[in-house]
């Protein structure tokens, strides 16, 4: 058997694998971020087989597929979804967002799929900035963190993050249902620190795309801010009243709507930043 190890935040995760080959196309879930939260839970998995392959989970079946594409998003979904149950179940509110360090003050940057958060937040870290996260931001009291996955970066990205063009082809990938191939890319594979803080952010920015056009920055009211927050949890099984109250908190001071042209316009203008709305 060849194992995988990785953590993601309080939980612990060991995938056996019993083809060998296998090992690698698991790079894809696993990662080597710096992680402010002890694990204290253990989530194992073997993969028995080469095709056909039976997916165990803590020693009991889990699922039989046929492909290695099949097996890695049967483990993807539970080890993610079973670590994101357990910090909801500790109160955390899950918002989909970037969290990125920018010319020193900690924004959460929130946008819908397709809104060019893992584009932006590439290109952020080529330019020197500290990302902590693509896609999914946890939230508790004044503390975020996080949730620690690889980011997705989906054919075309080179265009927008040409640094990337290098090593496109070494990264691991996996096939989604539209039959793309979407790589995913851990910060430590290409030279930088990968390190997730818990604390509070400075800055909350909405994204609103612009492909191709002006890239602009206006200050949001409160209420435009929560709206958004509210639009963009992840509404895994918190109350109503605990994301209201969680968004409220967030966004009660405001924040900033970034009309996203492109990447490297969008970078400039959040490092520009400007005063508190």
């Amino acid at each position: 058997m060849t194992a995988v190890r990785f953590q993601l935040l309080g939980c612990e995760v060991e995938i056996r694998c019993e083809d060998p080959s296998l090992a690698d196309r698991f790079r894809y879930v696993a990662l080597r971020a710096e992680q402010p939260i002890a694990p204290r839970k253990r989530l194992d998995y073997e993969v028995a087989g080469g095709g056909p392959f039976a997916i165990e989970q803590d020693g009991d079946p889990l699922d039989e597929v046929e492909t290695a594409d099949d097996a890695l998003f049967v483990v993807y979904r539970s080890c993610y979804g079973r670590a994101i149950e357990r910090a909801a179940l500790a109160g955390w509110v899950v918002f989909h967002g970037v969290l990125a360090r920018i010319a020193g003050r900690r924004h959460l940057i929130l946008g819908s799929k397709g809104s060019g958060k893992s584009t932006l937040a590439t290109h952020l870290l080529f330019a020197g900035h500290a990302v902590e996260g693509d896609e999914l931001a946890l939230a508790r009291g004044e503390e975020i963190v996080a949730f620690p996955r690889r980011f997705h970066l989906k054919p075309g990205i080179e265009r927008d993050v040409p640094q990337l063009q290098a090593f496109l082809g070494d990264l691991p990938s996996v096939g989604e249902r539209d039959r793309i191939r979407v790589a995913g890319l851990d910060p430590t594979e290409l030279g930088f620190r990968w390190r997730l803080e818990r604390g509070p952010v400075e800055r909350i920015v909405v994204i609103t795309p612009n492909h191709g056009g002006a890239t602009r920055m206006e200050p949001l009211p409160p209420h435009a801010v929560i709206e958004r927050l509210l639009q963009c949890s992840f509404r895994w099984g918190e109350s109503r009243r605990g994301l209201l109250a969680a968004a409220s908190r967030l966004g009660g001071g405001g924040g900033w709507r970034l009309e996203l042209g492109n990447a490297e316009a969008a970078a400039a203008a959040l490092a520009k930043g400007g005063p508190a709305p």
